[in-house]
C-alpha cells in the first residue's frame, strides 16, 4: 500500500519520460547484467495519489495533473514484463472523472481509458495545430481501447463533443478534406441536444509520445456530414442548438488553521494549485465562500467567527490575484461569497474557504 504518492510524466524532444528510460535500458546489451536481477510485485494499491503530465514541446509548455489518484495493479514483473492486471481512477485538474484499466501481455499492455466532462479548451496547444481553431467553449468526453502493435500502439477513441465554440487561427483542416468548414460540419453532424459523436482510429508512438492521425479526423468528420445530408430532420434540428446548464465542480477547498484567517503553507500550497487550474482553463471562474467550522467554533471558544470569515476571504483574494502570485489571476475571474451565519452544516468539515469552478456567466 502506497499512500499519496507523486508521478511526474514529462514529454520531451527525447521522448517520453519515464518510458524512454525504461525501454532504452532493456534494449541497451550492456545492461544484460543488470537484468539478471528481477522485480515483483504480486500486488500493488495506491490511494490518495497524484500524477502530473508536462510536454515541454510545446510553446508555451503543457501541464495538466490527475489527483486523488487511486490504483491497483497485480503481478508486476521488471524488467522483463508483466502479466496481470491494473486499474486507477482520479480526477484530470480535479474537474473530469479519469477512469483507466488493461491487462499486461507479452506483447505491451491492453488498456481502456474513459475521461467525463474535459474543458476543450485546455487542449487547444493539440487542437490547434490539428485543426487551425482554437476552441473557446465547449466539453469531451472520450473513451479510448488500446492494443500494441509494436512499436506502436492501435487504439480507438470514442468521442462525444457538447457545446463547442471555434475561433479560426489558421488553416481549416477540415475544409480541406472535406469541403465543409468546421464550424459548419461541426453543426449540421450534431444530434437535436447538440451532441457531437465521433469514432476516431489513432496510433500512438510510446517512446516518442507522438499521436498519429493524418486524414482520419477529415475521414470521420466527412462521413458524419454525409449521413447528416440524408436527414433533414436531423440537419434541422442542429439549427436550434443550446449550450444547456453551465458546468459547476466543487474542488478540495483551501485549508485554513481552526480558528485562523491566515494562510499557512498548505494553504498557501492549494492556493497555487487551483491558480494553475484556472490558468489552464480560461473558460472558467472560482466561486469561494468562507466556511466556519466545528473546529473553528472550538479553537474561537465563542468568539465572534465572522471576522475570520472576512480574513479568509481576503486572504484568498490577494493570494489568487496580486500581482506577485505564480500565476495570478484577473480578478473578474474569481467571485468571493460572503459568510453568514446558517442553520446548515458547511459544505465540508476542513476549516478554510469553500471553492467551486464554474463556467464564465
Amino acid at each position: 500500500m502506497l499512500s499519496y504518492p507523486y508521478a511526474l510524466i514529462q514529454r520531451s524532444a527525447g521522448g517520453l519520460f519515464p518510458y524512454n528510460v525504461v525501454s532504452a535500458a532493456a534494449a541497451d546489451p550492456a545492461a544484460g547484467t543488470a537484468r539478471s536481477s528481477v522485480v515483483r510485485l504480486r500486488q500493488v494499491t495506491l490511494e490518495g495519489g497524484r500524477l502530473e503530465f508536462f510536454d515541454s514541446t510545446l510553446r508555451p509548455a503543457f501541464w495538466t495533473s490527475v489527483s486523488n489518484l487511486t490504483a491497483q495493479a497485480s503481478e508486476l514483473l521488471f524488467p522483463a514484463g508483466s502479466s496481470g492486471t491494473f486499474k486507477l481512477a482520479g480526477k484530470r485538474d480535479e474537474i473530469s472523472a479519469l477512469d483507466v484499466d488493461g491487462t499486461f501481455t507479452a506483447h505491451g499492455v491492453e488498456a481502456r481509458a474513459a475521461l467525463q466532462d474535459a474543458l476543450l479548451e485546455s487542449l487547444n496547444p493539440y487542437l490547434a495545430p490539428l485543426l487551425g481553431y482554437d476552441v473557446t467553449a465547449g466539453w469531451l468526453t472520450l473513451a479510448v481501447e488500446a492494443v500494441p502493435a509494436p512499436p506502436l500502439y492501435n487504439a480507438t477513441a470514442r468521442v462525444q463533443l457538447s457545446g463547442v465554440d471555434l475561433s479560426q487561427t489558421g488553416v481549416d483542416v477540415i475544409q480541406r478534406q472535406s469541403g465543409v468548414p468546421l464550424p459548419i460540419a461541426l453543426g449540421l453532424i450534431a444530434n437535436s441536444a447538440g451532441k457531437i459523436d465521433l469514432t476516431l482510429p489513432l496510433a500512438v508512438d510510446p517512446s516518442s509520445g507522438r499521436l498519429t492521425l493524418g486524414s482520419v479526423v477529415g475521414q470521420a468528420v466527412r462521413s458524419a456530414i454525409v449521413g447528416a445530408l440524408t436527414s433533414p430532420l436531423r440537419i434541422l434540428g442542429s439549427l436550434f442548438g443550446t449550450k444547456g446548464a453551465p458546468h459547476a465542480f466543487a474542488i478540495d477547498p483551501i485549508p485554513f488553521p481552526p480558528g485562523s484567517g491566515t494562510l499557512d503553507a498548505a494553504g498557501a500550497a492549494r492556493v497555487t494549485e487551483i491558480a494553475r487550474i484556472l490558468q489552464a482553463h480560461p473558460s472558467l471562474v472560482l466561486v469561494a465562500t468562507p466556511q466556519i467550522t466545528p473546529a473553528d467554533t472550538a479553537a474561537l471558544a465563542g468568539g465572534d467567527p465572522q471576522p475570520i470569515a472576512d480574513a479568509r476571504a481576503a486572504a484568498v483574494r490577494t493570494a489568487l490575484t496580486d500581482a506577485s502570485g505564480n500565476p495570478s489571476l484577473a480578478p473578474q475571474r474569481l467571485m468571493l461569497v460572503a459568510w453568514t451565519p446558517a442553520a446548515s452544516p458547511p459544505p465540508t468539515d476542513l476549516p478554510g474557504v469553500y471553492v467551486e469552478l464554474q463556467d464564465k456567466p
